[in-house]
């Protein structure tokens, strides 16, 4: 894998990734690049940093370290502590946000105001100070909370042979399931006293838990396909946050 001038090699053996790095160190410096030796790492380890990241192969895991975190919260605390910025200054501290998306995919939830704030440099100028809106800073907490809780996500796993595979989906009057492959169907209208009057979010979601509860008896792994974007959190007062996320035609 290359970005830019980082580059990770990967290999199913210590020996295999041993030969990988010789045989990258030998094309590199016949083509004459210079190589830092001193931020490089040569051996074959499980535990690495890249690009910002706690890379962690023996448990699969993708993390942010925790001196990391510290800068990041730093950063994102300057739109809480000021009333004008750049869209230059701005820009940067979104583009620290994304970096994170790897390991929190979450974070893309909170990111349309910064985006949106990013975007006036095309009128404005990207040093001319504006005013952040309220409804930016209400987003900051959000992001806090996210890097405070969530230490990273687990490597998608291939599914095991014979997973039980469900659908999903709902609509403003009702909500189905199935089980794909065979004749399992589950569905209900929403009663006026629960999700008649939710938002779609709130249905797609409970659409889905309904789907897993009512159609996952015995089953040892479940691939649960969504059928449009979702992006659903439940913000205080509530005691828990839920952070799903889901796509067209995705697991």
């Amino acid at each position: 894998f290359v970005y830019l001038d980082d580059m990770l090699i990967l290999g199913k053996t210590a020996q295999l990734c041993k030969k990988g790095v010789d045989m990258v160190l030998k094309d590199l410096l016949e083509a004459n690049f210079l190589i830092n030796f001193n931020k490089s790492v040569l051996e074959p380890v499980q535990h690495l940093e890249v690009l910002g990241l706690a890379l962690d192969l023996e448990n699969g895991f993708l993390g942010v370290p925790p001196a990391k975190k510290r800068g990041y919260r730093r950063s994102i605390g300057k739109v809480l502590t000021r009333n004008v910025m750049s869209p230059r200054h701005m820009a940067a501290i979104l583009g620290r946000v994304r970096s994170l998306l790897p390991a929190l995919p979450a974070m893309r939830c909170f990111t349309d105001q910064l985006v949106k704030f990013v975007e006036k440099a095309y009128t404005l100028g990207w040093d001319t100070p504006i005013v952040i809106p309220q409804r930016l800073k209400a987003q900051v907490p959000d992001v806090a909370y996210l890097l405070e809780k969530y230490p990273g996500r687990p490597f998608h796993r291939p599914p095991s042979v014979g997973a039980t595979q469900l659908a999903s989906d709902a609509t403003t009057k009702a909500w189905g399931g199935v089980t794909k492959g065979s004749s399992a169907i589950v569905h209900d209208f929403w009663s006026m006293d629960t999700m008649a009057d939710g938002h779609i979010c709130d249905r797609e979601l409970e659409a889905a838990v309904r789907t897993t509860q009512s159609l996952s008896q015995g089953a040892k792994d479940i691939i649960l396909d969504v059928d449009n974007a979702v992006a659903y959190v439940l913000l205080p007062p509530n005691p828990h946050r839920i952070l799903w996320k889901g796509g067209r035609g995705g697991t």
